[in-house]
């Protein structure tokens, strides 16, 4: 299987410099050595090919690769990326990413690509091997995905999406081990120094959103187990990949689902998360909102509370923190019986109390919410006036900004974002939302939101 005579016709007449072509002699050497090449001689290959091949012919080595060995043999994708990493050369794995980016472009303008298979093959390998090896290099696959949209787009107005979806679906499932992804997201933790903070030199921990994003993706995939009753056996890190994009997926056997198995499944996640992501980081420092949902799945409700682990809220990216708060408010005040309101409130008061308008004094602009005209709070009502105050700031998040604070006998003016009070609400009160999303889900009433379209995707 290789290109058809008329694809390589045409990438001939597209190619602007001439490829040095090595004398027979050496050209021979170098198939023998590939030829010959596995996971057990990948050392002594790569000090062969410095001995064999000079620098001025790696344009032509890199197209010998990726057409006649990477677009044709996916097998060979893994042992060609670790003989390149042990050749390290900047040079050679440059001219290797110019000619797949070279390839994919002549394959996606292919006439024949929607009648000849074997091409729609070559472009579903090369998508693949893209997707590997620049998880190899730690490049942004989209980086080159951007340069191909004009392709992709004329080769959807000519009817071969048929090809092309292959070649987008392979590029993204290329996956790296868990430990190795983590790394290439590090830090998984950064400190913030709120705006309208009183105190000097005061600064929080907070977990990166692709951090979060990474913690969704092993629960959900998880859950996604147990929604067809299989349940993975030795669930541990090494036996977690995940795709460029973030996509986790667990590769071990798995039995039929049982109640223990759930209860250890989550348990294992738990603890795969605590000793991979926040590995480096000491216990006080993590987040209670985090804190809190590790310790939910390695409790024994962990079962009961599957929903709220898979949407709970320390996982909600920073933006939708905002609505997710007010559905869950405006159904507690509007929906739920009293009953239960006044659980959430009880619910609320173990972490709070009155305790809540002692925490806002700490920042200028909660503070200044709090005094703001046409509000009264009575704090001697434990946590019942918290949620009003909580959704009274979200509401007018943004009334302040560039205007003088006049409440607080500070009459400065202050610059921010929605942004910015999403994360002085989420570091001084980390535990309102999970406290709400608890009581709601023992009163089997957390699904009726539908919160799970606010989640990370």
């Amino acid at each position: 299987m290789s290109l058809h005579i008329r694809t390589r016709l045409a990438a001939a007449d597209e190619r602007v410099t001439t490829i040095k072509i090595p004398p027979y002699e050496i050209r021979t050497k170098v198939f023998f050595m590939i030829y010959n090449m596995s996971t057990d001689n990948i050392e002594a290959k790569g000090f062969e090919f410095y001995e064999v091949l000079m620098e001025q012919y790696y344009p032509w080595f890199a197209q010998y690769m990726v057409m006649q060995r990477v677009c044709i043999d996916p097998n060979f994708h893994d042992i060609c990326l670790m003989f390149l990493h042990k050749v390290n050369s900047p040079v050679l794995d440059m001219e290797i990413r110019k000619a797949t980016y070279a390839n994919c472009k002549i394959l996606l303008r292919s006439d024949i690509i929607k009648s000849c298979s074997g091409e729609r093959t070559l472009l579903k390998n090369i998508g693949s091997w893209f997707g590997k090896s620049a998880i190899q290099w730690n490049q942004d696959p989209s980086t080159y995905v951007d340069g191909l949209i004009p392709l992709i787009v004329k080769a959807y107005q000519k009817g071969l999406m048929l090809a092309v979806v292959q070649f987008i679906s392979k590029e993204g499932e290329a996956s790296m081990p868990l430990t190795q992804y983590i790394t290439s997201l590090k830090p998984i933790m950064h400190t913030v120094k709120l705006v309208g903070e009183m105190r000097n030199h005061w600064f929080y921990w907070v977990v990166a959103e692709k951090a979060k994003r990474l913690m969704a993706s092993i629960i959900r995939a998880l859950h996604d187990l147990h929604e067809v009753n299989r349940c993975p056996v030795q669930f541990c890190a090494s036996n977690i990949v995940v795709t460029y994009y973030g996509r986790v997926k667990i590769r071990v056997a798995c039995f039929k689902k049982t109640v223990p198995m759930v209860r250890k499944n989550y348990e294992d996640a738990s603890n795969i998360i605590m000793d991979t992501l926040f590995a480096d980081y000491k216990l006080t420092i993590i987040p209670k909102d985090v804190d809190h949902l590790l310790s939910l799945m390695k409790s024994p409700i962990a079962i009961g509370m599957k929903y709220v682990i898979g949407m709970h809220a320390s996982l909600i990216p920073l933006g939708n923190r905002f609505q997710f708060y007010m559905d869950m408010c405006d159904h507690i005040t509007s929906v739920v019986d009293a009953e239960l309101r006044s659980n959430i409130h009880g619910a609320l008061d173990d972490p709070y109390g009155e305790n809540w308008s002692v925490l806002l004094k700490y920042n200028i602009l909660l503070e200044e919410s709090f005094y703001r005209s046409g509000s009264s709070y009575n704090t001697k009502k434990g946590a019942i006036e918290f949620p009003r105050f909580y959704r009274n700031t979200l509401a007018h998040r943004m009334d302040k900004c560039k205007k003088p604070l006049q409440n607080v006998g500070d009459f400065r003016t202050l610059i921010y974002t929605k942004e910015d009070i999403e994360m002085i609400l989420l570091v001084t009160y980390p535990m309102i939302l999970p406290r709400m999303q608890e009581e709601l889900q023992n009163h089997k009433r957390l699904k009726d939101l539908n919160l799970h379209n606010l989640n990370f995707k």
